[in-house]
């Protein structure tokens, strides 16, 4: 597809009106969520939690979690039961809201909906409440109400013009286009390789440092380790939760490069802080209010302090704050970044912008390397 005719599948999105954007709204949320009906959360997950605890606040308690993990059938949380899936559907039947909130490399979200399909079920996305709640549910995944995304279209567009290649253009609308209608048949294939993509003029020369931001069991840490080999002299990388930091020191101990790493139990951030943390052990955990641990937060500007390295940025939405606190710094030194951009709604466009602004020289690449809507990654480096 040329980029004229992806230019014009974008305006044509962002062409739409308020009215047409809020009619398909209302009819996304009549076909799939009615207050008076029980609403059954598919996944006990940090996810799940997430989406009951929300769901609590605006007044709508769930009625049950659906879950087929077996030590957690029986149980209760956040005030929630948890079923096993027939056993919930024997009793709910299909007059239901069945909402799914998991996120998982090993699920997809249309599987699961034909699953509940061929059971008489029509099951939504928790994303899709975003679009019921807006205040409660804003930003939850990248995901706001249409008429919000339509608001800021000149951003948008303008990061467009940006984008470096035919392929990250198209990835882009793909993105847009799902945002704006919750339509999973806009996403586009996954891509491996992820942070090292092949069709990406990333270049490394001997010495390259690379700083893992938000490194959980360091998967990404030997990706670099194999992709780089001599050419990776150290490994900077922060992971403040307790499982995941002893799950990545194992890695690279297997891996035989404890030598060339210097890693934080920390998280990484616009500031020197302690914050509170949702100690998960898995790829979930993330900054916030009510999270079960306090963790140290260190300044990305402390350590973007070098020539030739390559940042990587997965720390569940404070991407943007935590780099426009070491803007100065990225200026200096001109890293190669790899950045999550799913996590906020803004995220997609915003950074990528804030960054241009401040080093005009970067080229912007766009790939997706996750399912659902996740591991979106925005490249920047300088050609």
């Amino acid at each position: 597809m040329s980029t004229n005719s992806v230019h014009e599948q974008l305006t044509n999105l962002l062409a739409e009106t308020n009215e047409s954007a809020s009619e398909r709204v209302v009819t996304y949320i009549n076909n799939h969520f009615n207050e008076a009906r029980p609403t059954i959360l598919f996944g006990s997950g940090n996810v799940g939690v997430d989406v009951a605890r929300r769901l609590i606040k605006v007044g709508n308690k769930p009625t049950c979690f659906i879950d087929d993990t077996p030590t957690k059938i029986g149980t209760v949380i956040v005030g929630v039961p948890v079923m096993g899936r027939d056993d919930a559907l024997a009793q709910y039947g299909t007059d239901c809201n069945l909402v799914v909130c998991i996120l998982n490399p090993k699920h997809n979200f249309k599987d699961t909906r034909a699953y509940f399909a061929e059971r008489g079920i029509q099951a939504m996305t928790f994303m899709g409440l975003a679009w019921f709640y807006p205040e409660a549910f804003y930003g939850m995944h990248g995901i706001t109400h249409p008429n919000m995304l339509l608001a800021m279209k000149d951003d948008v567009l303008r990061f467009f013009s940006l984008l470096a290649d035919e392929k990250s253009k198209t990835e882009y609308v793909s993105q847009i286009a799902f945002r704006l209608k919750l339509d999973f048949d806009q996403l586009t294939k996954k891509e491996e390789r992820v942070y090292f993509p092949a069709d990406i003029p990333l270049q490394f020369a001997p010495g390259t440092i690379f700083l893992d931001a938000g490194a959980y069991d360091g998967d990404s840490i030997e990706n670099a380790h194999m992709h780089l080999g001599d050419k990776l002299k150290k490994v900077v990388a922060f992971e403040p939760d307790p499982d995941n930091y002893q799950a990545m020191f194992e890695r690279i101990t297997f891996l035989g490069i404890v030598e060339k790493c210097a890693l934080y139990q920390t998280a990484l951030g616009a500031k020197d802080e302690m914050l509170y943390f949702n100690a998960t052990g898995d790829m979930s955990a993330a900054l916030s209010k009510s999270g079960t641990i306090e963790v140290k937060v260190e300044a990305l500007s402390k350590h973007v302090a070098y020539d030739n390295m390559y940042l990587k940025f997965d720390i569940e939405g404070h991407e943007e704050t935590a780099i426009f606190a070491a803007l100065e710094n990225i200026k200096t030194y001109k890293p190669q970044m790899a950045i999550s951009v799913y996590h906020k709604p803004t995220d997609l466009w915003n950074i990528g912008l804030m960054l241009h602004r401040k080093v005009p020289e970067y080229k912007f690449y766009l790939r997706n390397h996750g399912i659902d809507a996740t591991d979106v990654i925005c490249y920047a480096l300088i050609e």
